[in-house]
């Protein structure tokens, strides 16, 4: 992710010499540095778009996942088939850096997920930590997941 990052930062200095970029203040913000104090207590709505599981080239899974304090996360995924949510599930949640990571993937994978992110306000984007995925999204306070029946 770094080597893109700097390739592109190279580009954008190649277009800002060219004229060919607008002038700063009509330029989008530089994405801000997340922190985990972004993520606790708030609700990350986001859809991850990666490849597909039944031969289709690009798949979208649509998620939620409510961060707590104490390193947990409340996580559940749209099941297309139902046309509604799958019933929530408790996992762990880390964000070391730029990375967070999820013990139970929201996409329905067992490993873990792991996403680089980058964020603008509330908003965030990232690509997968394999490099096979990307996600967009946005965070909410609060908890709009339901939490798991025990």
């Amino acid at each position: 992710m770094h080597l893109a990052s700097s390739s592109l930062a190279g580009f954008g200095l190649v277009l800002a010499a060219a004229g060919a970029l607008p002038p700063a203040q009509d330029r989008l913000p530089e994405p801000a540095p997340l922190s985990r104090a972004a993520f606790v207590d708030h609700t990350l709505n986001a859809v991850t778009f990666g490849r597909g599981s039944r031969g289709a080239s690009v798949e979208a899974v649509m998620w939620q996942a409510f961060f707590q304090a104490d390193g947990t996360a409340v996580i559940r995924r749209w099941d297309t088939a139902r046309n509604a949510y799958a019933p929530a599930t408790r996992s762990t949640w880390n964000l070391e850096g730029e990375r967070l990571c999820l013990g139970l993937s929201p996409t329905g994978g067992r490993a873990p997920d792991c996403v680089d992110l980058h964020g603008w306000g509330t908003s965030v984007g990232g690509i997968g930590a394999d490099g096979r995925s990307m996600l967009k999204g946005d965070l909410k306070r609060g908890n709009l997941v339901a939490s798991p029946k025990s």
